[in-house]
């Protein structure tokens, strides 16, 4: 394997050598972490451990709705496209966010855990940078700018870098202030500002005209991850899914509801104000839905598979969408889903079959 990075490594110039030779010592580096971190990382020693089956599988769900993001459907009945792919499909960033919290609930006060799943991420963001490169460095060279340098690593990754961003900004407040009651109301508040300020944002560009882009991409970088990562937290440490709502029924009553809400404001902003990130029903809705999953979830011998199937589905499929681009062109939007997501499946098998031997891919 190092002989192959060190080939790699000496073949790249330009801006690729810096991130290749970022890549390749931070791998050679560090390949420890992937056998040690036993809650955050693909540890294959262990292979079968008690799992919660239902949240992977969920995960897996949420993928496919990732995929639907970037891969409309049904573009021939644009309102029902819309609703789809920009309306109900919303909910799929933000329950990732909220997994990932809720996961950090016996790691938050333990800092050693949290430096090596930080230092994975970042490992695993460098790893699929370095994957997708080819796809945009050539538009960034047309047009430099501080905003390309930040879309660089390809437009999908920004998730890697908002939860290494929310994660580090949780932790730090978290060993900061060491009364929980008190970080959890600092958390809450900053959550509520972030969410508040990229709701506004997204009203001031309706009105006013485009923010600049660096700061429109800064925005998705900061404001979506940190308050979902503390909500999960938050469900996970106060045991919020036995006492919001507690009947069962009621609970999927009100997601409902709420869903149909959130249809209506994606109607609207489809009608007056066109592509939005933050939707108001989508903020109460995510943390409830993921709230109704861990109700009815089991734990279970697992490998994880299921949970990594959903990290390669949501890494791989943007490059399926850009060879379906390239071999096809414009096709009918619902092939060109079912095209992509068939395809990212079955790359992710052998992606996870091949990370239980070179450890590299997440």
């Amino acid at each position: 394997m190092t002989a192959i990075l060190q080939i790699f490594y000496k073949c790249t110039t330009g801006y690729n050598y810096i991130l290749c030779k970022a890549w390749y010592l931070f791998s050679v580096k560090n390949t420890y972490i992937c056998k040690e971190i036993s809650v955050f990382t693909c540890n294959y020693e262990q292979l079968m451990k008690e799992r919660n089956v239902t949240i992977d599988k969920f995960k897996l769900i949420l993928s496919f709705f990732i995929i639907l993001i970037h891969c409309p459907i049904l573009k021939s009945v644009p309102l029902l496209s819309w609703e789809l792919s920009f309306g109900i499909s919303r909910i799929a960033v933000p329950c990732f966010f909220l997994i990932n919290g809720y996961y950090l609930v016996k790691a938050i006060n333990n800092p050693r855990k949290i430096k090596r799943y930080l230092l994975h991420l970042a490992f695993m963001y460098l790893t699929w940078g370095v994957i997708y490169l080819p796809f945009a460095i050539d538009g960034f060279l047309v047009a430099p700018s501080f905003a390309g340098l930040l879309r660089l690593p390809n437009y999908h990754l920004w998730y890697i870098a908002s939860l290494i961003i929310g994660t580090a900004g949780l932790f730090y407040i978290k060993n900061l202030i060491r009364n929980d009651r008190i970080s959890d109301i600092v958390c809450l508040i900053m959550s509520l500002g972030l969410l508040l300020f990229g709701i506004l944002s997204e009203k001031i560009e309706l009105f006013h005209g485009e923010l600049p882009q660096w700061l429109r991409i800064a925005r998705r970088y900061i404001c979506l991850g940190f308050p979902f990562i503390f909500a999960g937290y938050a469900i996970g440490s106060r045991n919020l899914d036995k006492h919001v709502i507690k009947n069962s029924y009621t609970l999927i009553g009100v997601i409902g509801l709420l869903i149909i809400g959130l249809l209506f404001e994606a109607g609207y902003s489809f009608l007056f104000s066109g592509h939005n990130e933050f939707y108001l029903f989508q903020i109460v809705v995510s943390p409830l839905l993921f709230i109704l999953v861990l109700r009815y979830s089991s734990v279970s011998p697992s490998d994880g598979y299921f949970a990594h199937m959903s990290t390669s589905v949501y890494l791989v499929h943007v490059m399926f969408i850009n060879f379906a681009w390239m071999l096809f062109g414009s096709m009918d939007s619902t092939g060109q889903y079912i095209l992509v997501a068939l395809f990212s499946l079955l790359a992710s098998h052998c992606i996870v079959e091949l990370n239980k031997r070179i450890p590299v891919f997440f």
